[in-house]
């Protein structure tokens, strides 16, 4: 875990990244090559009746570049879902919250997130449902903590970035989290 992307697997990453490069290369030549293969097919007369190669050999090839396309695609996502959490103060991203960053329907993710937990694209934070929330626990060593805070006037529980300063979330009272 490092500074710059605290909620983010840089072994994940840095995989995710290689396969998007890799796939999305592989794939797009020989998906280039094989569709050239299938045209030369139905135009030369000699190769009418090999059709079905080129099309068998495609297949593959699609489905390597189409994976490099959704690693990519991951990829995107995970970075601006945490750039959503560094933005927050409190610890815990809300469904709501995260709607309104990405207008995106709470469905939509829902599914996202699932799938990028799953992925294990993100870390120092956790995924709840019912109702869907991501809570940030980061670690020491990202200097990205969260603590829980009492505060002084009403007894609540906040939780703030170590280190900070911020409101109550039951009174509105300055609290810190020296």
């Amino acid at each position: 875990m490092n500074r710059q992307n605290p909620y983010l697997s840089a072994g994940r990453i840095t995989k995710s990244t290689i396969v998007r490069y890799l796939f999305t290369i592989l794939g797009g030549l020989s998906t280039a090559f094989f569709t050239i293969g299938l045209i030369l097919c139905f135009t030369d007369p000699s190769l009418q009746d090999s059709w079905w190669v080129a099309v068998m050999m495609l297949i593959p090839s699609v489905w390597l570049l189409w994976k490099g396309v959704t690693s990519g695609r991951d990829l995107t996502l995970a970075r601006r879902y945490q750039s959503i959490f560094l933005a927050d103060e409190h610890g815990s991203v809300s469904q709501e919250e995260l709607m309104k960053q990405t207008g995106s329907s709470g469905a939509v993710i829902a599914k996202d997130l699932a799938r990028l937990f799953r992925k294990g694209y993100f870390q120092g934070c956790r995924l709840r449902h019912d109702p869907l929330s991501v809570t940030l626990t980061g670690t020491k060593k990202s200097g990205e903590l969260y603590v829980p805070v009492i505060c002084p006037h009403c007894g609540g529980t906040t939780r703030l970035r170590a280190g900070s300063r911020g409101k109550c979330d039951y009174c509105d009272s300055a609290i810190s989290a020296q």
